[in-house]
C-alpha cells in the first residue's frame, strides 16, 4: 500500500531539532495537480458498482442528515441562540452529524494524533487546506469552531446561512484579506462575549492543494499577534485522492462515495507563541509557522497561491471540455499528465517558488 503523500503517523514522523531554513525544501512540484492516477479497471469497476448499491444508499442517509440538520438549526437561530445551553447542546448536535455524514462518506476512522482538546484562551486555530471534507471534520471536533470563509459562500443555499447564524463564521472577500475581521473577532473572544466563544479556525493558503505542500500563508491569521494553534491535515489514500483539487465537485462527491473507506489523518501541534519579532512582523509570524508545519508534515513549501491556481485550472478545463464528452470526461481523467489530447499529454512545467505555471495549449 503507498499512502501519498507523507504519512502524519507516529511510526514515519521524523524528528526534528533547531529548525533552521535550510531544512525547508521548495517544492519542484506543482502543488494542484493530482496525486492520483486515472482509474484502472478495478476503479470503473467499483464507480459502476458504486453507482448502483453504495452512493444511492449514503446519498439519501446524507441528504437525510443535512434536512434534519437544517430544521434544527433553523430553530435553534428562531428560538434562543444566546442561551448558553441551547448552544451547548446545539454544538453536540451540531458534532454528531458531522461525524455521521463523514462516516457515511467513509470516513470511518480518523485518526488523530496530539491533543484535541483546544486549551480555552486559544483563540485562533489554523490548518493546511486540502479539501471541503477536513471543515466536516472540525464541525465534528470537540473545539466545534468557528470559521473564517470566502464571502461568495453565503451565496450557496444552506451552507452560508449555516456558516454566518450557526458557527459564527467570518465572510472573507479574498481581496481584502479580512484582517479587521479577524482583529475584531480576537478583541471579542478576549473579552469574553457570549457570541463568540468559539475558538476561530483559519486556513492561511487561502485556497485548497493537492497536500504535497504548503502554499504561501496569507497573513490574516497572524495579524494579531496572538499565538496560534497548528493543525496538520492529510488524506493518505491507495486509488482516489479526496483531495479537492483540479477535479470538479460532482466527480469528487461522487468518488469519493464509491469508495468503500476514506482514510483522514490530524495532527494537532504545540502551540506556536510568537516572538516579539513575530509579533511586529505578521509575515514573518506567517512564515515561520508555516515552516514548523511543513517541517512537522515532512512537506516542502511553496510560494504560489489562488491566481496561480485559477491560472492552472482555466488552462486544464479548456483542454477537458475538448475531449468528446467535456467534462464529463473527468470522471476517468483525472490527471492531466495522463490526459490525451489528439494522442499527446498535456505539458506544463513548474518553476517551484517563483509562482509560475506553464502549459501547452495549442
Amino acid at each position: 500500500m503507498h499512502f501519498k503523500p507523507s504519512d502524519l503517523s507516529t511510526q514515519s514522523e521524523k524528528k526534528w531539532h533547531n529548525i533552521k531554513d535550510k531544512d525547508i525544501v521548495i517544492s519542484t512540484q506543482s502543488p494542484y495537480e493530482r496525486l492520483d492516477d486515472n482509474p484502472d479497471l478495478y476503479e470503473i469497476l467499483k464507480m459502476i458498482l458504486g453507482a448502483v448499491f453504495l452512493v444511492p444508499l449514503r446519498a439519501l442517509t446524507i441528504l437525510n442528515l443535512i434536512v434534519v440538520y437544517y430544521v434544527v438549526a433553523r430553530l435553534y437561530i428562531f428560538c434562543a441562540p444566546n442561551s448558553k445551553y441551547l448552544r451547548h447542546s446545539f454544538h453536540t448536535f451540531t458534532r454528531m452529524v458531522a461525524r455521521s455524514v463523514l462516516f457515511c462518506c467513509g470516513f470511518h476512522y480518523i485518526q488523530v494524533i496530539g491533543n484535541a482538546k483546544i486549551d480555552p484562551e486559544m483563540h485562533v486555530l489554523v490548518s493546511n487546506h486540502i479539501s471541503f471534507w477536513e471543515i466536516l471534520y472540525f464541525m465534528a471536533a470537540p473545539c466545534c469552531p468557528s470559521f473564517a470563509f470566502k464571502k461568495s459562500c453565503l451565496n450557496i443555499p444552506l451552507i452560508g446561512n449555516v456558516a454566518l447564524k450557526v458557527l459564527q463564521g467570518i465572510p472573507i472577500d479574498r481581496g481584502s484579506g479580512g484582517a479587521k475581521a479577524i482583529i475584531d473577532r480576537v478583541n471579542e473572544m478576549e473579552k469574553g462575549e457570549p457570541l463568540s466563544h468559539r475558538p476561530l479556525l483559519i486556513f492561511p493558503e487561502g485556497t485548497t492543494s493537492n497536500g504535497s505542500c504548503l502554499l504561501k500563508f496569507r497573513t490574516g491569521a497572524f495579524v494579531t499577534g496572538s499565538p496560534v494553534q497548528p493543525i496538520l491535515i492529510q488524506f493518505p489514500f491507495r486509488h482516489f485522492s479526496p483531495a479537492y483539487e483540479s477535479i470538479y465537485t460532482s466527480v469528487t462527491l461522487f468518488r469519493t462515495l464509491c469508495q468503500f473507506y476514506n482514510r483522514l489523518q490530524v495532527k494537532y501541534l504545540d502551540m506556536y507563541v510568537p516572538s516579539e519579532a513575530e509579533k511586529n512582523d505578521p509575515a514573518l509570524y506567517a512564515a515561520s509557522v508555516r515552516r514548523k508545519m511543513a517541517v512537522a508534515m515532512d512537506v516542502p513549501v511553496c510560494d504560489v497561491g489562488y491566481k496561480e491556481k485559477m491560472k492552472y485550472h482555466g488552462m486544464l478545463e479548456k483542454r477537458l471540455k475538448a475531449l468528446p464528452l467535456g467534462w464529463v470526461s473527468n470522471f476517468f481523467w483525472v490527471n492531466p499528465k495522463q490526459l490525451l489530447i489528439e494522442g499527446e499529454p498535456i505539458e506544463y512545467t513548474y518553476r517551484g517558488n517563483q509562482g509560475d505555471i506553464e502549459m501547452n495549449s495549442d
